[in-house]
């Protein structure tokens, strides 16, 4: 199933080092989001963010991202959205990030190949991740109308004669989102997160590892890999020529285990040793090809996330996948289709992970 990157529109933030502060006597925090809360030029959206450790908000496929946001313009019903605000003033959300960010891509018209996923992604987008976003797009203008064509009929009902846009523009202004807060501090807001989010669609099983154990290296090379050293920068904290090391050297495996440019079934000189970038298994995929690379069978073989250790990570892996197919002269040079894939061009995972043992 091909699903939507919509990460770039609420940056994470640690909240670890403000775990003795949190403000739950607060009375002062809003009950609803409105609409201009979530452009992306607001002081709300602003101070949004995702807690470091949440996952990667692709999750959803075009269909489920243009019923969210039909649901809202319909003013059905939406269950709450659940925040966590600490003294500092950043704004974590603890359940809802796929649904605010659906109605964050509809209203800055940003479905993960925008002016925010852009600058997020420091214009490092595959085109992978650009035809599903333009594929998003189009169903949601088809079925809604684009927000800036709604704002349009907003000043001016008489551009459109489309009965049903009318009635969104005439009622947008009024409708809103729930809101609930956590009460506590930075510990308070982590356990909630934890239970909620394995309650409604559950966290992979990828996810809640890498989730449970931030702090080891092989799991910060898994981050770093994953989005090619892009996005947010897990390990910041690390001296600055380790933190440029970190970033090519995943960049570096991240095109050998997926390659650059969108392909097919038929294309099969192209196909990528480790199969689709944007997918539900991606980041199950990558963890399991650095715990392989790296020899790790079980946690307490694990090293803690130190910047030499997690620089390792990434080298030993990389290392593994230019053996299997790159142009380094000492490469075999496997082909894809014939080692990875089967007849039909479906991805085999058990002949990736047996190689890579």
């Amino acid at each position: 199933m091909q699903t939507v990157v919509l990460d770039a529109l609420i940056p994470r933030e640690d909240f670890e080092i403000v775990s003795d502060i949190g403000n739950g006597g607060n009375t002062r925090n809003k009950t609803t989001l409105s609409i201009e809360d979530l452009k992306y030029d607001s002081f709300f959206f602003a101070a949004l963010r995702k807690p470091i450790f949440q996952r990667e908000t692709n999750e959803w496929d075009p269909k489920k991202i243009c019923a969210m946001i039909e649901s809202f313009v319909d003013g059905e019903l939406i269950p709450a959205i659940i925040l966590w605000r600490n003294q500092s003033g950043y704004i974590f959300v603890i359940d809802g990030a796929h649904r605010l960010s659906s109605l964050g891509a509809w209203i800055n018209d940003d479905y993960g190949d925008g002016i925010v996923s852009l600058k997020y992604y420091e214009n490092y987008v595959s085109e992978e991740q650009r035809k599903i976003a333009e594929k998003t797009r189009k169903l949601v203008n088809e079925k809604i109308g684009s927000f800036r064509e709604i704002m349009e009929i907003c000043r001016n009902v008489n551009i459109s004669t489309d009965e049903r846009k009318k009635k969104i523009a005439k009622n947008l202004g009024a409708l809103a989102l729930q809101l609930q807060w956590v009460e506590g501090n930075a510990d308070k807001a982590e356990d909630s997160f934890l239970k909620i989010n394995q309650l409604a669609i559950k966290i992979s099983n990828a996810e809640l590892e890498l989730i449970q154990n931030r702090n080891y290296a092989y799991a910060l090379a898994a981050r770093a890999i994953v989005r090619a050293g892009k996005g947010y920068n897990y390990w910041s904290s690390f001296d600055e020529e380790i933190q440029k090391k970190i970033i090519g050297k995943s960049k570096e495996a991240n095109i050998l285990m997926f390659g650059q440019a969108q392909y097919t079934a038929d294309d099969i000189n192209n196909l990528p040793i480790g199969g689709a970038q944007i997918s539900t298994f991606t980041l199950d995929v990558v963890t399991q090809t650095v715990k392989i690379c790296n020899g790790i069978t079980k946690l307490d073989t694990a090293k803690e996330a130190s910047e030499k250790e997690v620089l390792k990570c990434i080298e030993n892996t990389l290392k593994i996948l230019q053996f299997i197919n790159s142009k380094e002269k000492f490469s075999l040079g496997l082909h894809p289709f014939i080692y990875f894939y089967s007849d039909i061009g479906k991805h085999k995972i058990g002949s990736y992970y047996g190689i890579l043992l």
